[in-house]
């Protein structure tokens, strides 16, 4: 495998992980955080309601092209850890990983890779039922709206614990090679709370809603 292959697959994957994020931190704040009455009262809108629908649709999407075992799927983890497993590293990849020190607690070699790649796949084994369920939703429910009686289920917890293994993946591989690790619960500038907040501090001053 080279390098440059490698990066590429954890860029696509960090930009899908932040998605994530951002769709659940704002999930979160829109079903479980208490606000001002101005701000309930905008939370209670159409739009917002129907945006919950919409977050829980592209976690459900975007989880999917992670977790699901399809060769449709170009992100899919199964694919990167068996080619991890099973191909040759280029001389880019192979100097990376020697060059890192005793002292960092990384990847150092392909043997180690595979040690972690083989830690990662157990964790998603754990996961098999949500995940299952998940691809259910995808091609049942929210792709093609087939009629049947028999919904699986996903809770936000259970959403929010595949993003949490989805980010512990790209840590443990994109961390273990370059020393670094991406605090991903951290949606800065697209938490819809600031939005609400501005909106309702307009409310307030035009309706006396506090």
């Amino acid at each position: 495998m080279k390098l440059t292959e490698l990066n590429i697959w954890l860029e696509d994957l960090r930009n899908l992980i932040i998605d994530l994020n951002i769709s659940l931190n704002n999930a979160k704040y829109l079903i479980k955080e208490k606000g001002t009455p101005a701000e309930q009262k905008i939370k209670e809108h159409g739009f917002f309601k129907h945006h919950i629908y919409q977050l829980k649709f592209i976690m459900i999407i975007q989880l999917c092209k992670i977790f699901d075992n399809n060769s449709n799927q170009k992100i899919n983890v199964h694919k990167l850890f068996n080619r991890l497993r099973n191909e040759g590293y280029d001389k880019e990849l192979t100097e990376i990983l020697a060059n890192n020190s005793e002292s960092f607690n990384g990847i150092k070699n392909k043997k180690e890779m595979i040690q972690i790649v083989n830690s990662l796949q157990d964790k998603i084994l754990l996961k098999r039922e949500f995940i299952e369920n998940l691809i259910f939703l995808r091609n049942k429910v929210y792709a093609h709206k087939d009629k049947t009686d028999s919904y699986a289920s996903l809770k936000w917890i259970d959403l929010e614990e595949l993003i949490k293994l989805s980010s512990e993946i790209y840590n443990k591989i994109y961390g273990g090679i370059y020393k670094s690790h991406m605090y991903f619960e951290w949606t800065g500038d697209w938490n819809a709370k600031d939005i609400i907040q501005n909106l309702a501090w307009f409310r307030t001053l035009k309706l006396g809603d506090e």
